[in-house]
């Protein structure tokens, strides 16, 4: 995968390199700085859910907020960036050029990708180095192979030191995780535990159909099997009606589960659908594409998520959401050990009730929810990646 990103560096980015700004080190290290977020994800996106509290609590006397808009329409998420915004730059129309030339123009001193390669993104303005400092942190779960941005924001459960984890940036950390969660005020309050209405454990999935892999439905079909009163309800584009949801039948059927203990639904609202995880006793984490906003949604709606921890980015997502709320006991090491962990949490109804009702305050107090602490040590990492380039020199990588 890799080697992927980076001959993908090759084709698109090394043609770039001889036209690219050059920048002489030195400058004020205490400067206030100018920031500048490139995406088109400002708005009901995870990104926007959770940049926009961060942009709400920069230290506007100690940074210039900028933010470059791939964006087609716009709504609540957007207009809160916007207004909280020093400056908003629509650039969805513009070249990969003109957005460079117009970050260069506008002295962004720290410029921070929140696409990698998914849609709209703006890797080939990277490319040309428009700002002396560049940064990939929100959006994406890979390195994105260039040289030319110089860091990977991450964290210490996401990236720990021998994860094996490759990078063309240096990998270098936030304290405590990568992610600060602002959950939407309209979020309804934790039900309780279905199965104390139903008499029996429902298990859940929201995650993209493509995350579930055969691997994935090996398992969960074997937790099933083993939890013959269970349900699992699973919630995407398509299931409602058609191809996808008669995909999933049959899969499961192969499996030896038959379609009566499956709960197959569309794509709602937003509303509807955290409301839907009152139905949900556990949730199934798919992998290795683990959830990221999904596992945050499920968490802050207390229900507890089940994950196999990984190595790479992508893989430890939850894994890292869970360390920061003190439940690793929910993450395991195998995919045996996954069924086992579950097919237990299942059993125990104690226990689910306790974690229903522990789980939103644990995530509440966690530095995931803090966002104005959160925001400082991000203010705080970019205040060090600036003084490294004042002093000719880079930050050394976390992993190290």
């Amino acid at each position: 995968m890799f080697e992927r990103h980076v001959d993908w560096a090759r084709r698109f980015e090394t043609p770039r390199l001889a036209r690219a700004y050059r920048h002489a080190p030195g400058g004020d290290p205490e400067k206030r700085l100018r920031i500048g977020y490139v995406s088109g994800d400002f708005g009901n996106h995870p990104v926007g859910f959770l940049l926009r509290d961060v942009v709400r609590h920069h230290d506007k006397a100690r940074f210039e907020i900028h933010c470059f808009s791939m964006m087609r329409n716009e709504d609540d998420i957007t207009r809160a960036i916007r207004e909280a915004a020093d400056r908003w730059h629509d650039v969805l129309l513009d070249s990969d050029d003109e957005v460079a030339e117009k970050i260069r123009a506008e002295g962004i001193d720290v410029l921070v990708d929140l696409s990698g390669h998914t849609a709209y993104h703006r890797l080939c303005a990277f490319a040309l180095k428009p700002a002396p400092v560049q940064a990939t942190w929100i959006g994406y779960f890979h390195s994105t192979g260039l040289s030319s941005i110089d860091y990977f924001i991450t964290d210490p459960y996401t990236s720990p030191r021998g994860c094996g984890q490759l990078f063309s940036e240096t990998p270098v950390w936030l304290p405590h995780s990568r992610f600060c969660y602002s959950p939407p005020g309209y979020a309804p309050a934790v039900a309780a535990p279905p199965c104390e209405r139903n008499g029996y454990v429902t298990f859940g999935c929201f995650n993209r159909l493509e995350k579930l892999v055969p691997p994935v439905l090996d398992t969960w079909a074997e937790i099933l099997r083993r939890l013959p009163q269970t349900r699992l309800l699973l919630k995407g584009k398509g299931l409602g009606e058609g191809s996808e949801r008669r995909w999933i039948a049959e899969q499961f059927r192969r499996r030896g589960i038959g379609q009566e203990r499956l709960e197959l639904r569309e794509r709602s609202s937003h509303l509807d659908m955290l409301a839907e995880y009152g139905e949900v006793d556990i949730a199934l984490d798919p992998f290795p594409f683990n959830g990221g906003m999904t596992t945050l949604e499920a968490l802050w709606m207390g229900v507890p998520v089940v994950t196999l921890e990984g190595r790479g980015i992508v893989s430890r997502q939850t894994y890292s959401a869970l360390a920061n709320l003190g439940l690793t006991e929910l993450a395991f090491p195998t995919r045996e050990a996954y069924v086992a962990g579950a097919v237990e949490l299942a059993e125990d109804r104690a226990r689910l009730a306790r974690l229903r009702s522990e789980i939103r305050p644990r995530m509440a107090a966690s530095p995931i929810c803090r966002a104005e602490e959160f925001t400082r040590d991000l203010e705080a990492l970019y205040r060090a990646m600036w003084r490294a380039w004042c002093e000719g020199r880079k930050l050394p990588s976390a992993l190290a």
